[in-house]
């Protein structure tokens, strides 16, 4: 006889059946993404548990700003103002050093300073000018432009030495009004102390550059790259401190696509 109680066990098991499903498939979203470097540090890992609980239709880790501010330690730098005729004039610097320092990636050269200043899209396109061509007149008109719709500079004075002796140096930061709420658009440089010129990073990869952001962890500044980047097919995360003796040929973090069977 059927008392109500039978009929409640095909039922319950196609809840339990439903929600295995939906276990496995948030198990396999889960799995998306890995860690290639920093597995050991705690920002690492709170990047790729953000990385991994966001959807990533771009084929890229989505990496929120609100979501990394809200990591313990993560902060915006406290950003020094420089006047007016210093920043036309860093900026001449900047896009000079640029013109030979553009890194390459995906096949694609990515955009110089000037370029990016002047542009609406992440990428070199065919239409970019050829810097050579441009006189400093017109490279500093084209910066004048940018920062009459709102760009930015920020320069944060810091020491990127380690145990063997300080090595001071200034970050500088290009920013603009994002067109998107939410993302970021800008362009970072390292400057020698007194702002006189540029120089490379000085680590095995490019730490900065177009669309790297600094930021501060626990006090020491960081470049993130890849949350705001077209087609950066991973996220990336560099000390930009400290770390020369070490010999580190990685990244700080380094978030990857987890292909089938590699291992986490």
């Amino acid at each position: 006889m059927n008392d109500g109680r039978l009929t409640s066990i095909p039922r319950t098991a196609a809840i339990v059946c439903a929600w295995l499903v939906l276990s496995t498939s948030a198990c396999e979203a889960a799995d998306r993404w890995y860690l290639q470097s920093g597995q050991k540090n705690a920002l690492c890992r709170d990047l790729l548990r953000i990385a991994n609980a966001n959807t990533s239709p771009s084929g890229s880790p989505t990496v929120p700003w609100v979501n990394v501010f809200a990591i313990p330690g993560v902060s915006e730098p406290r950003w020094k103002s420089i006047d007016p005729e210093l920043q036309t004039l860093l900026f001449t610097k900047a896009r000079l050093f640029m013109q030979n320092h553009a890194e390459v990636q995906s096949g694609r050269k990515d955009l110089s300073l000037l370029n990016w200043v002047q542009a609406t899209d992440n990428f070199l396109s065919e239409a970019a000018v050829d810097e050579r061509s441009v006189s400093d007149e017109d490279a500093r008109a084209a910066y004048q432009t940018f920062a009459k719709a709102g760009g930015a500079v920020r320069v944060l004075p810091y020491d990127a030495g380690d145990e063997t002796g300080p090595v001071p140096k200034v970050l500088v930061q290009y920013e603009r009004i994002p067109r998107i709420s939410g993302s970021w658009d800008g362009y970072s440089l390292r400057a020698d102390a007194g702002m006189s010129g540029f120089s490379e990073p000085g680590y095995p990869h490019t730490s900065l550059g177009r669309g790297y952001r600094i930021l501060i962890y626990r006090g020491k500044p960081f470049s993130f790259f890849g949350q705001d980047v077209p087609g950066a097919g991973e996220y990336r995360v560099d000390q930009l401190s400290g770390n020369k003796s070490s010999g580190n040929a990685r990244y700080f973090c380094k978030i990857n696509i987890n292909a089938q069977g590699r291992q986490k």
